[in-house]
């Protein structure tokens, strides 16, 4: 769950339930309602004035289990995926040829290759 603040609803904080999965063979027994009900419960004490949950459109029977639930389809989304060079070591460093932000390559003067000016890696 992500707490996302908000323009509308008098500048309201809302939560946004994504990627909710529960496996084919355990489908059936109460898990996700269980689940769903602690997550929301979660949003309420938290002041939130909004619980927002994503899906994928094709799936039908989540849809169905949504609805259940008290969630009511409101708007068509949209997503844009972007492109970022893989992490190579556990400090999230990308490699050098593609330095950039906070870790942005600075040339070092006893090697000629790129260094982060963070941390010199």
């Amino acid at each position: 769950m992500t707490y996302i603040p908000g323009l509308g609803k008098g500048g309201a904080e809302r939560a946004l339930i994504e990627a909710v999965r529960v496996r084919a063979d355990r489908r059936g027994g109460g898990l996700g309602r269980i689940l769903m009900g602690r997550t929301i419960e979660r949003a309420r004490a938290r002041g939130c004035a909004l619980v927002q949950l994503t899906g994928n459109k094709r799936r039908e029977d989540a849809h169905r289990f949504c609805g259940g639930l008290g969630f009511a389809p409101s708007h068509d989304g949209f997503k844009l995926a972007l492109q970022r060079p893989a992490p190579v070591d556990g400090a999230g460093h990308a490699p050098r040829s593609s330095l950039t932000g906070r870790h942005s390559a600075s040339r070092s003067t006893t090697s000629r290759q790129a260094r982060c000016a963070c941390c010199g890696w």
